[in-house]
């Protein structure tokens, strides 16, 4: 679990050893040579994005679910697989990413203003048989998503608003797309925080303990296809450090 001190505690579920880790660098070098077999990791944490890249850049086989919290407010919003891509944006390293999720021929829809990376990216995935649907901002993100119903998204957060309002839309997915996020300048978890306030999402807002449950119960395979949504298990003990 990567989020911030004390988010979680309280928060037990039965038969899984499960570590809160601060979202650093230093904290996720820690893992080395001891993978778990998920991470979950709130995206509105400041500093996530940063520890997850360091742990793909570590070749973690881990694989990293994602959702999205506020604070020490008893409120989740879950999402599905996540994927974290560095700066400079590096196109081969993404089609690799989403091989671990999509399946052949997949429908990608991404969305950025960063109109070379994004095209470059698109060659990339075209010679893969993979079809790609680019927008722009949010509001073009979330009308390809209606009409492509994608296997996978990638979106950019160097816009991170856009970003967020596609995360809200992802969220009411059924099933939930996986979602490669490309790290911005700066820290996107504020912005990504404002997903909770998205009246679309509110059915979907569940307790930490719900969330552990969902996501924490996820096998730690390699997926192909849209991420499905998150089945319940029953509550297990945690064991934080």
């Amino acid at each position: 679990m990567v989020d911030q001190d004390g988010a979680w505690n309280g928060v037990a579920i039965d038969g899984k050893d499960i570590v809160l880790l601060a979202p650093t660098d230093e904290a996720v070098r820690k893992l080395a040579g001891d993978w778990p077999g998920a991470v979950l990791a709130n995206l509105a944490a400041p500093g996530v994005m940063k520890a997850l890249v360091t742990l793909r850049a570590m070749h973690a086989p881990t694989r990293i679910f994602g959702f999205i919290a506020n604070g020490a407010a008893d409120r989740v919003l879950p999402l599905g697989a996540i994927e974290p891509a560095a700066l400079p944006l590096a196109p081969d390293a993404i089609v690799a990413a989403l091989g671990r999720h999509a399946p052949a021929k997949a429908r990608v829809v991404t969305v950025g203003a960063d109109v070379d990376a994004l095209l470059s990216l698109r060659q990339a995935l075209a010679r893969q048989g993979t079809s790609v649907s680019l927008a722009w901002d949010g509001k073009q993100a979330t009308d390809l998503l209606d009409m492509v119903h994608p296997h996978a998204v990638v979106a950019d957060l160097g816009a991170p608003h856009d970003a967020c309002a596609v995360l809200a839309r992802l969220a009411v997915s059924t099933p939930i797309p996986a979602v490669v996020l490309i790290e911005g300048a700066a820290d996107a978890g504020a912005a990504l925080a404002m997903a909770l306030n998205n009246p679309d999402v509110a059915a979907k807002i569940v307790s930490r303990a719900q969330v552990l449950s969902m996501l924490g119960g996820t096998g730690g395979g390699p997926a192909k296809g849209p991420a499905p949504r998150p089945a319940a298990s029953g509550p297990r003990r945690a064991f934080s450090a």
